[in-house]
C-alpha cells in the first residue's frame, strides 16, 4: 500500500486511472464492470477478502533514528507496547492517501521483527535441516544477538543459510539437490500396478517404465536412514525439553528465575494429561514429564531394537507421531509463558527445537510411508 503514495497518484492520467480502479475494487463498485473487470463484482461480493499490506520502511527507520522505543532500540517496553507505538506512527503517516488508508480496517496487524528467541529457533532449525552439529548455548546466543542487532530480519537468515551451505558435506548437498526428485519419484511411483509396471492416468500400462525391487529397496533404505536420523534428533530434543520441565516440577518452580512458574507448573500438568501409550506409575506423573520421556525412549528404540521389525516399527512410529503432535499443539502456550529469565529462555528454545524436529521426523515418516505403498511385487 505504501507504494501508492500521493505523489504517485497524480503523476499522469495513467496513474490517476489506476488509483481510481483500486478505489473501485476496494468499494466493490459497479463501475468495475465498465473498467474491463466483467464478472468481478459478483466474485468480490462473495467469500472474498482484500488484504492491504505495507512495509512502511521509512516510518520504521525514522522511528529508530528519533530514539522511539520501537523494534531494535534497547528498551524495557513490552512487544505489545512497541506494536501500539508503531501502529500510531502508521496511522499518523501521510504518504499513503487518506482515502485509500481509510478503506481498510484501522485495527492494524503489526508483524514485529523476530525476537532473539525466534532467531535462535530458526538458527537451530536451519542447522538441523542441513544436519550440521548443534551449537553450544553461548554460540547460539551470540548468533541470535548478532541477528537482532543487524536489523536485517529475514535477510540475515538468508545470509546465515549461505554460510551454512559452505559447511555442509558434499554428500549431504547432493542428497538435498536430489531430494525433490526423490519425492517426485515416490509420488509418481504410487501409480504402479501389481506387476511393477507404471500405470498412466488412464489406467493403461506403459510397458517401458518399471520399478525394480532392487531400486525400490535402495530407495526404501535411504528413506529409513533419513527417518532414523530424524528420530534421533527428536529423541534428543524431547529429552532436553523434558529435563528442563522436570527441573521446574521437582523444585516446584522455586529459585528457577521464572516469572510465571505457577502457570508453567499448571502447563506441565496439562502436558502430562496427554499420557503415554506405555504404562507409567502415578508417582512418575509427579516428578516426570511422561509424554516427553516416552518420545525420547521410544524414538531411539525404533532406531535400534525395532529396526528390522516392520510391524513393531510402524506401530511405535505411529505412537511417537500421535504423542508428538499432541505436545506440539500445546507448545505455543508454553512459549508464551516463558519470560526473560535465562532458564525460561532455555525452555523456549528447547520447545522450538522439539517442534522443528517433530516436523522433520513427520516429513521423513510420510516419505517412508509413500515408498512403502509402491512395493513392486
Amino acid at each position: 500500500m505504501n507504494k501508492l503514495k500521493k505523489s504517485h497518484t497524480g503523476e499522469s492520467a495513467w496513474t490517476a486511472d489506476i488509483f481510481t480502479e483500486v478505489i473501485a475494487l476496494l468499494d466493490r463498485d459497479g463501475r468495475l464492470e465498465n473498467m474491463g473487470f466483467e464478472g468481478a463484482l459478483e466474485k468480490l461480493q462473495k467469500n472474498f477478502i482484500i488484504v492491504g499490506a505495507a512495509a512502511f520502511h521509512e516510518e520504521w527507520m525514522d522511528s529508530l533514528r528519533s530514539g522511539a522505543l520501537i523494534g531494535f532500540a534497547p528498551c524495557e517496553v513490552s512487544e505489545k507496547d512497541q506494536e501500539a507505538k508503531f501502529t500510531k506512527i502508521i496511522q499518523k503517516q501521510e504518504s499513503v492517501p487518506e482515502e485509500l488508508l481509510n478503506r481498510f480496517n484501522d485495527r492494524l496487524i503489526v508483524i514485529m521483527p523476530p525476537t532473539k528467541e525466534e532467531y535462535a529457533g530458526r538458527i537451530t532449525s536451519i542447522r538441523n535441516y542441513y544436519e550440521l552439529p548443534p551449537l553450544f548455548p553461548d554460540e547460539l546466543n551470540q548468533l541470535a544477538d548478532e541477528a537482532v542487532e543487524s536489523g536485517k530480519m529475514m535477510r540475515w537468515l538468508e545470509g546465515y543459510v549461505t554460510d551454512c551451505l559452505d559447511r555442509v558435506p558434499k554428500d549431504r548437498l547432493d542428497a538435498l539437490a536430489n531430494e525433490e526428485g526423490d519425492v517426485s519419484c515416490a509420488t509418481s511411483a504410487k501409480n504402479v500396478d501389481g506387476a511393477g509396471t507404471a500405470v498412466s492416468g488412464s489406467g493403461k500400462s506403459s510397458a517401458s517404465t518399471t520399478l525394480s525391487k532392487e531400486a525400490w529397496t535402495t530407495m526404501r533404505d535411504g528413506c529409513w536412514d533419513d527417518f532414523a536420523n530424524a528420530l534421533k534428533l527428536l529423541s534428543s530434543a524431547s529429552r532436553r525439553l523434558g529435563l528442563l520441565l522436570e527441573g521446574v516440577l521437582i523444585s516446584n518452580g522455586e529459585g528457577m528465575d521464572l516469572e510465571k512458574s505457577g502457570e508453567i507448573l499448571e502447563f506441565i500438568k496439562k502436558l502430562n494429561s496427554i499420557g503415554s501409550p506405555t504404562s507409567f506409575g502415578e508417582d512418575d506423573f509427579n516428578s516426570r514429564v511422561v509424554p516427553l520421556d516416552f518420545i525420547a525412549d521410544t524414538a531411539l528404540l525404533i532406531c535400534h531394537r525395532y529396526s528390522s521389525d516392520d510391524k513393531q516399527r510402524g506401530m511405535r512410529a505411529r505412537d511417537v507421531e500421535t504423542t508428538s503432535l499432541a505436545i506440539c499443539n500445546l507448545l505455543p502456550t508454553l512459549i508464551s509463558l516463558c519470560g526473560s529469565g535465562e532458564y525460561a529462555k532455555q525452555i523456549s528454545l528447547a520447545a522450538q527445537e522439539f517442534a522443528t524436529n517433530y516436523e522433520r521426523a513427520h516429513f521423513h515418516r510420510q516419505e517412508l510411508t509413500d515408498i512403502g505403498n509402491t512395493y513392486p511385487g
